[in-house]
């Protein structure tokens, strides 16, 4: 036994002398203790290179201690930063291509090649190679991973390529602006102020009709130039089928070329709002092509053969969605296709109904190759709500991928935070450059280096809420719903319950955590404060006190991150917070029809999506356009009223929605006429629209009628008109009359 004991100790070293050769055998060794015996190269006089290597000198230096030398002189021991052109020249064996930001890396004997394809690829191999090799990650321009490494080894076998499916990938989010994030995370994005950046390569933006045809300039003595509408011309839209509009267009966006020739993408595209053009010559193009789109492609189809050079690009957006039957986009047009109205709850590919996004984006890849994709990916009318998308992702932007759509602009928010914006930002960018990714295990290193040992708990409040999403089944879920139209879903009080809970665990995992850690987490909390604000605040009868002090925390983490907006550019946290401190404390209302009841009784058979309930709940509706206002979805609305027992009464109020800019608009009048019997009613008065000029800001409005004398009835008919068409619309939305609370007295 002592022998054996004697031969395992002196075959100890050798063991451990074969164990570190083995290893030397399998890697190489490009940094061992802060020592190196390896430069970098590049070609001389090739400024993208040399910029793409010192960027891999900077991190390999902070990762290990190492400073590595650039150089343009060859020797044995080298990592060689490339791009194609020149890697090809030294290693024939390369791939012969890697379009113009695809990445090849490959160890040849004791060099480290990393080459990229001829436009950003350069730079982009040395991101991957940084985060697919050494585990770093940009997780947010205040949140980057760097491990240190004390031995900096690469494996012998390393032999990697891959070229990105999506080509132009560019996310509107805020974070997508900041520092070095977009090169990291390999997006066209720009650094700096998104209000003042351009987006690369374009040279005219969307929505440019009145760009190229400027009614301040045209409409006074040429009227015919621009929409018809119910027999008149109107400055909402071009006339597309006008021949000198055609000639004007094409010659205004020659000029325009002349100054941005350097860019590829000019936009001859529709304004953003529904006034299209219901001229004899528009109207039958769009019935020869089954399509609102069919004049549209026939005006950009002529201006853009102009410019052959040139990439003109068109929306098929809203009312132009659906591709038109037969005409085809000449080969220079391309057509941003917006997925408009859109279930969020499912994928894309979930819905092949006529007019869903798979059925007309299939059709449009019939009329031409050259799609881009615009996507709307967080919900516009509340940034703060908690919108459960994550899960929809991946098979949206895969979709993307397998359908050979090259180009895509992801629509967030990028003027004010969000919901979990940094997170959202990362797990799209990372989608965008490779579609197949693990993305939970992506969420899970997010949400672990972001927010500390508060991360599993914020891991398990979005497996929860996406998962309250999933089980619900027929649950939908709009970029512009409101929380309230969750109460029976997603954010049920039982849901909020289970959300509260992990909240809680984060805040207790980080009491003596790093600041930073937990001012995340009180941010991350902000989707559930608003959540329980617009839900259990409008149907809570009590403990106002409870939803002051969270209003309070809600501001002022807000003012903390410097967050302003609440929805999309039109109410800020100061607004949201004084009227939301007045709501709170003026929300129950006194009225002699608390739990009335009401029928409508024209038209007949209609049913209104919210229940008529609510407008005898004793609790009025705040601004927010939710399930606590009535959408009354027809010109003319007839409804009555059964108050239970006869009543003696004076006043009629009913509160009603303005915001022409999402289809609320408010009656033009109110007629009321009491009975006794259900049978014969007697008029008594109406309430005329006093609120003439308003604008598109969103405000609530009252309706109020005042009898002279005291009146008695047990029934009400209140018959309401509304007051026309909105004119800043810009959806596809059905116009409708939002009503809150009928208030008696």
């Amino acid at each position: 036994m002592l022998a054996r004991i004697h031969i395992f100790i002196w075959l100890m070293p050798l063991l451990l002398i074969y164990s570190a050769h083995s290893d030397a055998q399998q890697s190489l060794v490009l940094s061992n203790s802060g020592k190196t015996n390896y430069s970098i190269f590049v070609t001389a006089g090739n400024e993208q290179e040399t910029n793409a290597a010192e960027i891999l000198q900077s991190y390999l230096q902070k990762i290990c201690g190492t400073k590595f030398e650039i150089t343009s002189q060859k020797a044995d021991r080298q990592i060689l930063v490339l791009s194609l052109e020149n890697a090809r020249k030294i290693f024939s064996d390369a791939p012969s291509t890697l379009g113009l930001d695809g990445v090849y890396m490959r160890v040849y004997k004791n060099e480290l090649l990393l080459a990229g394809g001829g436009g950003t690829g350069v730079q982009n191999v040395v991101y991957e190679f940084l985060e697919k090799f050494l585990g770093c990650r940009y997780f947010a321009s205040d949140a980057v991973l760097l491990p240190r490494r004390e031995k900096l080894s690469i494996p012998f076998s390393l032999n990697y390529t891959y070229t990105p499916r999506i080509k132009y990938r560019y996310i509107n989010y805020s974070e997508a602006f900041k520092g070095s994030y977009a090169a990291w995370n390999k997006l066209a994005n720009i650094s700096g102020n998104p209000n003042t950046v351009k987006m690369p390569g374009w040279g005219l933006p969307v929505h440019s009709l009145f760009k190229l045809v400027p009614p301040e300039k045209y409409y006074a003595n040429h009227p015919e130039y621009f929409a018809l509408r119910d027999g008149k011309r109107v400055k909402t839209q071009l006339d597309l089928t006008n021949p000198e509009v055609v000639e004007i267009a094409t010659s205004t966006l020659a000029d325009i070329i002349k100054l941005h020739a350097d860019d590829t993408y000019f936009s001859v595209s529709q304004m953003d709002n529904d006034g299209f053009c219901q001229c004899e010559n528009c109207e039958r193009l769009v019935k020869e092509q089954n399509s609102q789109s069919g004049p549209i492609i026939d005006f950009v189809n002529k201006v853009a053969a102009q410019f052959p050079d040139k990439t003109i690009v068109t929306l098929a957006y809203n009312y132009s969605r659906k591709a038109p039957a037969t005409l085809k986009a000449i080969k220079n047009v391309a057509v941003y296709f917006c997925a408009t109205g859109v279930n969020r709850a499912i994928s894309f590919e979930q819905d092949r109904s006529p007019g869903s996004v798979y059925s007309d984006l299939k059709e449009w890849k019939q009329k031409t190759d050259n799609i881009f994709f615009w996507d709307y990916v967080i919900n516009f009318q509340h940034l703060y709500m908690p919108f459960p998308n994550l899960g929809i992702l991946q098979p949206n932007i895969q979709f993307l991928s397998r359908n050979n759509v090259s180009y895509t602009f992801q629509q967030g928010w990028a003027f004010s935070e969000g919901e979990f914006s940094e997170l959202r930002c990362y797990i799209i960018a990372k989608l965008l450059w490779n579609p197949d990714i693990n993305v939970s295990e992506a969420i899970k290193e997010f949400t672990d280096y972001f927010y500390g040992a508060g991360g599993v708990y914020v891991n398990n409040y979005i497996n929860a809420l996406n998962k309250s999403v999933r089980e619900n089944k027929g649950v939908t879920l709009f970029n512009n719903d409101a929380p309230l139209d969750h109460v029976n879903d997603f954010l049920s009080p039982k849901q909020i319950s289970i959300y509260q809970r992990q909240f809680s665990l984060a805040s207790d995992a980080l009491k003596k955590a790093a600041l930073v850690y937990r001012k995340r987490i009180m941010n991350a909390a902000q989707a559930l404060r608003y959540a329980i604000l617009e839900v259990k605040g409008k149907t809570d009868r009590g403990n106002t006190a409870y939803y002051m002090q969270l209003l309070d925390t809600f501001k002022n983490v807000a003012a903390e991150e410097n967050a302003t907006l609440i929805n999309e550019g039109t109410m800020n946290f100061n607004e949201y917070y004084t009227e939301q401190s007045v709501y709170l404390r003026q929300k129950f209302v006194n009225s002699l029809a608390l739990n009335a009841t009401a029928i409508i009784t024209k038209p007949q058979g209609y049913i209104p999506k919210n229940s008529l309930a609510v407008l005898f709940d004793g609790m009025l509706a705040s601004k927010a356009t939710d399930k606590k206002w009535v959408a009354f979805e027809q010109p003319y609305v007839e409804l009555i009223i059964d108050l239970k027992k006869e009543i003696n009464f004076s006043s009629i109020k009913i509160n009603f929605l303005h915001d022409p800019s999402f289809q609320s608009l408010l009656p033009e009048t109110i007629t009321f006429d009491i009975s006794d019997d259900n049978k014969h009613f007697n008029n008594i008065g109406v309430a005329k629209n006093i609120y003439q000029g308003l604008g598109v800001k969103k405000e609530v409005k009252p309706f109020t009628f005042n009898a002279v004398n005291a009146l008695k009835a047990r029934y009400i008919k209140v018959a309401i008109k509304m007051i026309g068409k909105s004119n800043y619309s810009n959806t596809n939305r059905q116009p409708a009359m939002r009503c809150d609370e009928i208030i008696i007295n």
